[in-house]
Protein backbone atom coordinates (compact mmCIF):
# COMPACT_ATOMS: atom_id res chain seq x y z
CA UNK A 1 0.00 0.00 0.00
CA UNK A 2 1.24 3.47 -0.88
CA UNK A 3 0.95 6.64 1.19
CA UNK A 4 -2.30 7.26 -0.68
CA UNK A 5 -4.55 4.45 0.59
CA UNK A 6 -6.33 4.16 -2.75
CA UNK A 7 -3.23 2.93 -4.58
CA UNK A 8 -0.74 0.10 -4.30
CA UNK A 9 2.73 -0.64 -5.64
CA UNK A 10 3.63 -4.04 -7.05
CA UNK A 11 7.24 -5.14 -6.60
CA UNK A 12 9.01 -7.69 -8.76
CA UNK A 13 11.65 -10.11 -7.56
CA UNK A 14 14.75 -9.97 -9.78
CA UNK A 15 17.61 -12.01 -8.25
CA UNK A 16 20.91 -10.43 -9.21
CA UNK A 17 19.09 -7.46 -10.74
CA UNK A 18 18.84 -9.04 -14.21
CA UNK A 19 15.84 -9.05 -16.52
CA UNK A 20 15.49 -9.86 -20.22
CA UNK A 21 14.43 -7.17 -22.68
CA UNK A 22 11.22 -9.10 -23.42
CA UNK A 23 10.26 -9.19 -19.75
CA UNK A 24 11.16 -5.54 -19.42
CA UNK A 25 8.65 -4.75 -22.16
CA UNK A 26 6.03 -6.76 -20.27
CA UNK A 27 6.70 -4.70 -17.13
CA UNK A 28 6.27 -1.51 -19.14
CA UNK A 29 3.01 -2.80 -20.60
CA UNK A 30 1.60 -3.62 -17.14
CA UNK A 31 2.66 -0.20 -15.82
CA UNK A 32 0.84 1.51 -18.69
CA UNK A 33 -2.25 -0.70 -18.48
CA UNK A 34 -2.82 -0.75 -14.72
CA UNK A 35 -0.73 2.12 -13.33
CA UNK A 36 0.42 5.50 -14.56
CA UNK A 37 3.17 4.24 -16.84
CA UNK A 38 5.85 4.57 -14.17
CA UNK A 39 8.39 1.92 -13.13
CA UNK A 40 10.77 2.47 -10.23
CA UNK A 41 14.12 0.81 -9.58
CA UNK A 42 14.31 -0.46 -5.99
CA UNK A 43 17.38 -0.36 -3.77
CA UNK A 44 17.69 -4.15 -3.96
CA UNK A 45 17.82 -4.34 -7.75
CA UNK A 46 14.13 -5.01 -8.22
CA UNK A 47 11.37 -3.18 -10.08
CA UNK A 48 8.30 -1.53 -8.62
CA UNK A 49 5.12 -0.52 -10.44
CA UNK A 50 3.28 2.16 -8.41
CA UNK A 51 -0.17 3.71 -8.72
CA UNK A 52 -2.18 0.50 -9.17
CA UNK A 53 -5.73 0.57 -7.83
CA UNK A 54 -6.75 -2.24 -5.49
CA UNK A 55 -9.31 -3.70 -7.87
CA UNK A 56 -6.65 -3.98 -10.60
CA UNK A 57 -3.96 -5.74 -8.56
CA UNK A 58 -5.09 -9.29 -9.36
CA UNK A 59 -5.25 -8.61 -13.10
CA UNK A 60 -1.81 -6.98 -13.01
CA UNK A 61 -0.42 -9.97 -11.13
CA UNK A 62 -1.81 -12.38 -13.72
CA UNK A 63 -0.26 -10.42 -16.58
CA UNK A 64 3.10 -10.38 -14.81
CA UNK A 65 3.00 -14.10 -14.06
CA UNK A 66 2.16 -14.83 -17.71
CA UNK A 67 5.39 -13.01 -18.57
CA UNK A 68 7.24 -15.29 -16.10
CA UNK A 69 7.78 -12.46 -13.63
CA UNK A 70 7.71 -13.13 -9.88
CA UNK A 71 6.30 -10.74 -7.30
CA UNK A 72 8.72 -9.73 -4.57
CA UNK A 73 8.63 -11.14 -1.05
CA UNK A 74 8.18 -8.47 1.62
CA UNK A 75 7.87 -8.72 5.36
CA UNK A 76 9.81 -11.12 7.63
CA UNK A 77 11.21 -13.29 4.86
CA UNK A 78 14.34 -14.09 2.91
CA UNK A 79 14.46 -11.19 0.46
CA UNK A 80 15.65 -11.19 -3.16
CA UNK A 81 19.39 -11.81 -3.50
CA UNK A 82 21.37 -8.95 -5.00
CA UNK A 83 24.61 -9.35 -6.94
CA UNK A 84 27.17 -7.53 -9.04
CA UNK A 85 27.68 -8.53 -12.72
CA UNK A 86 30.37 -11.04 -11.72
CA UNK A 87 33.00 -12.83 -13.79
CA UNK A 88 30.77 -13.26 -16.84
CA UNK A 89 30.81 -9.49 -17.46
CA UNK A 90 33.18 -7.64 -15.12
CA UNK A 91 36.95 -7.76 -15.69
CA UNK A 92 37.50 -7.75 -11.93
CA UNK A 93 35.08 -10.61 -11.28
CA UNK A 94 36.54 -13.74 -9.71
CA UNK A 95 33.32 -15.75 -9.37
CA UNK A 96 30.05 -15.92 -11.29
CA UNK A 97 28.03 -13.95 -8.77
CA UNK A 98 24.90 -13.95 -10.93
CA UNK A 99 24.77 -17.74 -11.11
CA UNK A 100 25.14 -18.37 -7.39
CA UNK A 101 22.71 -15.54 -6.58
CA UNK A 102 20.07 -17.38 -8.63
CA UNK A 103 20.82 -20.65 -6.84
CA UNK A 104 20.56 -19.02 -3.42
CA UNK A 105 17.31 -17.29 -4.32
CA UNK A 106 15.74 -20.45 -5.72
CA UNK A 107 16.67 -22.41 -2.60
CA UNK A 108 15.82 -19.89 0.11
CA UNK A 109 13.83 -17.07 -1.49
CA UNK A 110 10.67 -16.10 0.40
CA UNK A 111 11.43 -18.34 3.40
CA UNK A 112 9.56 -17.16 6.52
CA UNK A 113 11.85 -15.87 9.31
CA UNK A 114 11.65 -13.72 12.49
CA UNK A 115 12.54 -10.60 10.48
CA UNK A 116 13.67 -9.59 7.01
CA UNK A 117 16.84 -11.32 5.84
CA UNK A 118 19.01 -9.96 3.04
CA UNK A 119 21.84 -11.61 1.13
CA UNK A 120 24.18 -10.42 -1.59
CA UNK A 121 27.05 -11.70 -3.73
CA UNK A 122 30.07 -9.68 -4.82
CA UNK A 123 32.34 -11.12 -7.48
CA UNK A 124 35.56 -9.75 -5.97
CA UNK A 125 36.90 -7.98 -2.85
CA UNK A 126 35.88 -4.59 -4.27
CA UNK A 127 32.50 -5.46 -2.73
CA UNK A 128 30.35 -3.48 -5.16
CA UNK A 129 27.18 -5.23 -3.93
CA UNK A 130 28.07 -4.28 -0.32
CA UNK A 131 28.46 -7.71 1.28
CA UNK A 132 29.19 -6.26 4.72
CA UNK A 133 25.80 -4.52 4.81
CA UNK A 134 23.69 -7.68 4.47
CA UNK A 135 22.69 -10.47 6.84
CA UNK A 136 24.79 -12.77 4.67
CA UNK A 137 27.36 -11.37 2.25
CA UNK A 138 29.51 -13.36 -0.14
CA UNK A 139 32.67 -12.15 -1.80
CA UNK A 140 34.68 -13.94 -4.49
CA UNK A 141 38.37 -14.38 -3.61
CA UNK A 142 41.40 -16.02 -5.21
CA UNK A 143 44.66 -17.34 -3.76
CA UNK A 144 47.58 -16.47 -6.09
CA UNK A 145 50.58 -18.76 -6.59
CA UNK A 146 53.80 -17.86 -8.39
CA UNK A 147 55.42 -19.96 -11.09
CA UNK A 148 58.95 -18.69 -10.49
CA UNK A 149 60.31 -20.09 -13.75
CA UNK A 150 57.78 -18.10 -15.78
CA UNK A 151 58.48 -14.86 -13.88
CA UNK A 152 60.59 -12.31 -15.81
CA UNK A 153 61.12 -10.02 -12.78
CA UNK A 154 59.29 -7.09 -14.38
CA UNK A 155 57.88 -6.01 -10.99
CA UNK A 156 54.55 -5.12 -12.61
CA UNK A 157 52.59 -7.20 -10.08
CA UNK A 158 54.22 -5.40 -7.15
CA UNK A 159 53.63 -2.00 -8.74
CA UNK A 160 49.95 -2.72 -9.37
CA UNK A 161 49.18 -4.26 -5.95
CA UNK A 162 47.15 -1.69 -4.01
CA UNK A 163 47.70 -3.54 -0.74
CA UNK A 164 51.52 -3.58 -1.02
CA UNK A 165 51.37 -7.34 -0.54
CA UNK A 166 54.13 -7.98 -3.09
CA UNK A 167 57.76 -6.93 -3.04
CA UNK A 168 60.70 -7.88 -5.24
CA UNK A 169 63.46 -9.83 -3.47
CA UNK A 170 66.38 -11.39 -5.35
CA UNK A 171 64.59 -10.63 -8.60
CA UNK A 172 61.35 -12.43 -7.70
CA UNK A 173 58.10 -11.19 -6.08
CA UNK A 174 57.49 -12.24 -2.49
CA UNK A 175 53.87 -12.56 -1.36
CA UNK A 176 52.80 -11.17 2.04
CA UNK A 177 49.64 -13.10 3.00
CA UNK A 178 48.92 -10.74 5.88
CA UNK A 179 48.42 -7.86 3.45
CA UNK A 180 46.79 -9.75 0.59
CA UNK A 181 43.02 -9.33 0.13
CA UNK A 182 42.88 -12.06 -2.57
CA UNK A 183 41.71 -9.74 -5.34
CA UNK A 184 43.70 -11.41 -8.12
CA UNK A 185 45.12 -8.19 -9.58
CA UNK A 186 48.56 -9.79 -9.69
CA UNK A 187 47.18 -12.68 -11.74
CA UNK A 188 45.44 -10.37 -14.21
CA UNK A 189 48.42 -8.05 -14.62
CA UNK A 190 51.19 -10.62 -15.16
CA UNK A 191 52.38 -10.50 -18.81
CA UNK A 192 53.76 -14.05 -18.70
CA UNK A 193 50.99 -15.68 -16.64
CA UNK A 194 53.52 -16.46 -13.90
CA UNK A 195 50.85 -15.82 -11.28
CA UNK A 196 48.23 -18.57 -11.21
CA UNK A 197 45.01 -19.08 -9.27
CA UNK A 198 45.87 -21.73 -6.68
CA UNK A 199 42.30 -21.76 -5.35
CA UNK A 200 39.11 -19.77 -5.80
CA UNK A 201 36.23 -19.52 -3.36
CA UNK A 202 34.04 -17.25 -1.29
CA UNK A 203 34.60 -15.16 1.79
CA UNK A 204 31.45 -15.24 3.93
CA UNK A 205 30.29 -12.29 6.03
CA UNK A 206 27.42 -12.48 8.52
CA UNK A 207 25.42 -10.06 10.62
CA UNK A 208 25.42 -6.90 8.55
CA UNK A 209 22.48 -4.52 8.38
CA UNK A 210 21.64 -0.93 7.51
CA UNK A 211 18.75 1.26 8.60
CA UNK A 212 18.48 3.24 11.82
CA UNK A 213 21.09 1.20 13.63
CA UNK A 214 23.58 0.08 10.97
CA UNK A 215 26.22 -2.53 11.59
CA UNK A 216 28.83 -4.09 9.34
CA UNK A 217 28.98 -7.85 9.07
CA UNK A 218 31.88 -9.94 10.29
CA UNK A 219 33.88 -12.38 8.21
CA UNK A 220 33.16 -15.93 9.38
CA UNK A 221 34.79 -18.02 6.64
CA UNK A 222 37.31 -17.88 3.80
CA UNK A 223 37.63 -19.89 0.59
CA UNK A 224 34.44 -21.90 0.96
CA UNK A 225 33.01 -23.52 -2.16
CA UNK A 226 29.51 -23.17 -3.58
CA UNK A 227 28.15 -26.23 -1.81
CA UNK A 228 29.53 -25.01 1.51
CA UNK A 229 28.01 -21.57 0.93
CA UNK A 230 24.55 -23.07 0.56
CA UNK A 231 25.07 -25.18 3.68
CA UNK A 232 26.21 -22.17 5.74
CA UNK A 233 23.17 -20.19 4.65
CA UNK A 234 20.87 -23.13 5.39
CA UNK A 235 22.29 -23.54 8.90
CA UNK A 236 22.13 -19.79 9.51
CA UNK A 237 18.47 -19.67 8.54
CA UNK A 238 17.68 -22.76 10.60
CA UNK A 239 19.34 -21.19 13.64
CA UNK A 240 17.57 -17.88 13.03
CA UNK A 241 14.16 -19.52 12.62
CA UNK A 242 14.53 -21.65 15.77
CA UNK A 243 16.24 -19.19 18.10
CA UNK A 244 15.48 -15.70 16.79
CA UNK A 245 12.88 -13.66 18.64
CA UNK A 246 10.03 -12.06 16.72
CA UNK A 247 11.30 -8.96 14.87
CA UNK A 248 14.85 -9.59 16.07
CA UNK A 249 17.37 -8.85 13.33
CA UNK A 250 19.89 -11.53 12.48
CA UNK A 251 22.79 -9.38 13.68
CA UNK A 252 21.11 -8.98 17.07
CA UNK A 253 20.75 -12.75 17.36
CA UNK A 254 24.47 -13.15 16.64
CA UNK A 255 25.28 -10.56 19.31
CA UNK A 256 23.01 -12.32 21.78
CA UNK A 257 24.47 -15.81 21.33
CA UNK A 258 28.03 -14.65 20.65
CA UNK A 259 29.99 -14.60 17.40
CA UNK A 260 32.16 -17.61 18.21
CA UNK A 261 29.19 -19.75 19.20
CA UNK A 262 27.37 -18.68 16.06
CA UNK A 263 30.39 -19.57 13.91
CA UNK A 264 30.65 -22.97 15.55
CA UNK A 265 26.98 -23.60 14.87
CA UNK A 266 26.94 -22.69 11.19
CA UNK A 267 30.45 -23.82 10.26
CA UNK A 268 30.82 -27.03 12.27
CA UNK A 269 27.26 -27.94 13.24
CA UNK A 270 28.48 -28.96 16.66
CA UNK A 271 26.40 -30.47 19.46
CA UNK A 272 25.59 -27.12 21.10
CA UNK A 273 23.73 -26.12 17.96
CA UNK A 274 21.82 -29.37 17.58
CA UNK A 275 20.75 -29.31 21.22
CA UNK A 276 19.68 -25.67 21.10
CA UNK A 277 21.39 -22.40 22.00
Amino acid sequence: MQKDDDFFAVRLRLPGGCISSDRLLSVAAVAKKYGRGLVRLTVRQGLEIPWIEFNKIEAARRDLEEADLTLGACGPRFRAVTACPGSSICRQGIVDSQNIALKIDRKFGGELLPHKFKATVSGCPNGCSRPLENEIGLCGIVQPKLDAEACISCNLCADICKEKALSLQDGKPVHDLNRCVHCGDCIQSCPTDAWKAEKIGYAVFAGGKMGRHPKLGEKIADFVNEEQVLEIISRSLDLYFKHGNKRERFSDLIDRVGVERFKSAVLEHEASYRSGL
